[in-house]
């Protein structure tokens, strides 16, 4: 599943909520966020003259590696996602956005038995073909009563 909104509007404290309700029930939970050059967090290597398919393949291994086996795995994808200053690619190396990215990489390859929750800011590029999309909004302040 992937849920979608602006700064404010909720996804943090979604993912901290289903997180601790997981725990609770004693399912393992792995989450993290992918905000700015994610490299360092899925263990990427630095690029090295590699081609953009390659770079793309070496995104793709990352991400496989960061799947758990069971479980859930909760991930906020900012805008501002890269690797090493490289955008996000698909396995072809083709630049993708970084919500499409964490779908491809993430929901869709996770093992049977893993559930998956994307909290993104820009649902741009997203396959909505199989995949269910909640917009959240932030909440608004009540109005005041007339007299």
């Amino acid at each position: 599943m992937v849920v979608s909104g602006r700064a404010g509007a909720g996804k943090t404290i979604l993912l901290g909520q289903i997180e601790r309700a997981l725990l609770e029930l004693h399912i393992p939970v792995r989450r993290f966020s992918l905000s700015g050059d994610a490299g360092p967090l899925l263990g990427l290597p630095p690029p090295a003259g590699q081609s953009y398919a390659a770079l793309g393949q070496v995104q793709t291994d990352a991400a496989r590696a960061a799947l758990p086996a069971q479980g859930a795995l909760l991930v906020r994808v900012t805008r501002e996602l890269s690797f090493a200053g490289d955008p996000p690619r698909d396995n072809r190396g083709q630049t993708i956005s970084p919500a499409r990215w964490a779908q491809e990489h993430l929901l869709q390859r996770a093992p049977d038995g893993v559930a998956v929750l994307l909290a993104v800011e820009d649902p741009d590029g997203l396959d909505e073909q199989g995949t269910e999309l909640i917009e959240l909004r932030p909440p608004t302040p009540p109005r005041p009563e007339r007299t």
